[in-house]
């Protein structure tokens, strides 16, 4: 078995396997293969449109593309030397001791699917096959692989091909099942590559561990060293499963790194939800990047996955998704690339994000980043470059009806709904509907005019309006509220009947609210 491992590490090393080099043929800095795939100029020509300034420019490089800029204060750890990648370009506008302020141009619909590319292999190409504290990859280590899928009753697959390696990918991840744990980001690596929880996070470990039922160092062979996760037939979370897929794919001697992505904003944060509602006017796009941030309003959010370098170029991994691309509804909708790392130990994340996660919400609020997540976005737009062939397709206002009113007072609401209405001394109606996203339903609060018109029967009638800073939603329920100055509250009279109206802009899909209400 021995001398299965190193000849398949060697076949991607050796000189006879270097093909020719990632050509830039106009001498404009920009590949062949990337003005072909992701700016989507012409290759053969400098200047593709003949202004006068060369396609590699900053933003003349975006004229024949679908773009979204954003600018985004990220806590450390941060790489720039990596982050120009197949699907985003980026610079650092601004750094602290605490945070990297990066603008980045994203090209969410570059699909390199299938995309054949031989370029020339990197100098440094052995460094990604070398094991790290986390990424412990062995010539055992590849040893037990190839005979633990022998004894399957399969084969290896063919690591020079970016499908084998994914099939490969597929196959590590079913060994070893998903177990989640807690150490990922609060485990520290000392100079001799042992790990141990700083004194200043044991607190938070001890309470983790009481919590999950294992201590950290029982959980570590499970969770944050490779070729522990394969002989336990265990893996965490996303982190945890690009350390083990890391380990296990450079024992098989296919050059392997760690990526770590963030969302495109917080979704914690409703002045960037209003920077991506305001900012995205790709009628694909936003809906997407919303309804997959949707479920992340409350939680700390991030994804790591790997990158794998196989057929004459690096290709995203993840999981066992072979050239994944940054616009994915599975996965936040829309990522920015914040750093690439050797081994998970380099990123020290227990100095600065895992240590950030045991502050309580009031230290969160009260640092740079005032949220949950460590990470903050500033500016958000997208942009239809001037040569861009990419349509807008038609803005769809999903149809939604309102099943049932509630005057904000009554008991039939949601407990925590009611409870906020009695604190914050809220009057009028809140209307229940089905929505699909928060996007949904504040596209189609923008249909409707607004004003909520209460016609009395027998009463003096009442005006409200919509308040669109208002809103709960809960799995596919949303919660709309209807807000009565205090005077139009108490005009109300008791026992009698309103009939409640409200219609959509003249340009808007059909909204009609026309419901009787009994006060």
């Amino acid at each position: 078995m021995r001398g299965m491992i190193a000849p398949i590490a060697l076949a991607l090393l050796a000189p006879s396997s270097v093909a020719v080099a990632s050509e830039d043929s106009d001498g404009d800095g920009l590949s062949d293969f990337l003005e072909t795939h992701k700016y989507l100029t012409d290759p053969s020509k400098a200047d593709s449109d003949g202004d006068g300034v060369p396609d590699g420019d900053w933003l003349e490089r975006r004229e024949f593309a679908y773009t979204v800029r954003s600018v985004v204060q990220v806590m450390r750890p941060v790489t720039p030397e990596f982050l120009d990648d197949a699907y985003q370009d980026a610079r650092v506008l601004d750094e602290t001791e605490t945070y990297v302020e990066l603008e980045v141009i994203h090209y969410p619909l570059v699909s390199l699917k299938d995309v054949a590319h031989r370029g020339a292999d990197p100098e440094d190409l052995a460094r990604w096959l070398e094991p790290g504290p986390t990424s412990n990859a062995s010539p055992a280590l590849g040893r037990s692989i190839h005979e633990a899928m022998e004894r399957g009753g399969g084969k290896v697959p063919d690591l020079t091909s970016s499908a084998g390696v994914a099939k490969a990918a597929q196959w590590l991840l079913e060994h070893a099942k998903h177990n989640d744990r807690f150490t990922t980001f609060i485990t520290a690596v000392d100079s001799d590559g042992r790990f141990y929880i700083p004194e200043e996070l044991e607190a938070y470990a001890d309470s983790k561990s009481r919590k999950e039922g294992i201590a950290p160092e029982k959980a570590w062979p499970r969770e944050i060293e490779a070729a522990g996760m394969f002989e336990h037939g265990q893996r965490g979370s996303c982190t945890s499963s690009a350390i083990y897929l890391s380990g296990c794919l450079r024992a098989l001697g296919v050059p392997t790194r760690t990526v770590l992505c963030i969302p495109i904003i917080d979704a914690g944060d409703e002045s960037e939800w209003k920077l991506l509602e305001s900012g995205i006017q790709h009628n694909g796009v936003r809906p997407t990047i919303a309804r997959a941030l949707e479920p992340s309003r409350r939680g700390w959010s991030s994804h790591t996955f790997n990158e794998v370098y196989v057929e004459g170029r690096w290709h995203r991994l993840n999981y066992s998704d072979i050239d994944a691309g940054i616009l994915n509804e599975g996965f936040f909708g829309l990522m920015t690339h914040v750093a690439t790392f050797h081994d998970w130990a380099d990123a020290r994340m227990w100095e600065t994000v895992g240590r950030r996660s045991t502050f309580s919400n009031d230290q969160k609020q009260a640092d740079v980043f005032g949220h949950h997540n460590p990470y903050s976005t500033i500016a958000l737009r997208d942009s239809f470059g001037p040569h861009c062939k990419v349509e807008n397709p038609p803005a769809q206002v999903p149809s939604m009806e309102i099943e049932a009113l509630y005057w904000t007072d009554s008991a039939d609401l949601p407990q925590d709904i009611l409870s906020s209405n009695q604190s914050r001394g809220r009057r009028g109606l809140i209307a229940e509907l089905t929505a699909p996203s928060m996007d949904s339903v504040m596209r189609q609060l923008r249909a409707a005019e607004g004003d909520v018109t209460f016609e009395g029967q027998g009463a003096p009638s009442q005006r409200g309006a919509f308040h669109p800073g208002c809103v709960w939603l809960y799995g596919d329920r949303a919660y709309l509220y209807i807000q009565l100055s205090e005077n139009a509250w108490n005009g109300l009279v008791k026992d009698a009947k309103y009939r409640v109206k409200a219609k959509a802009k003249s340009d808007a899909p059909s909204w009609i609210l026309d419901a009787t209400m009994t006060r």
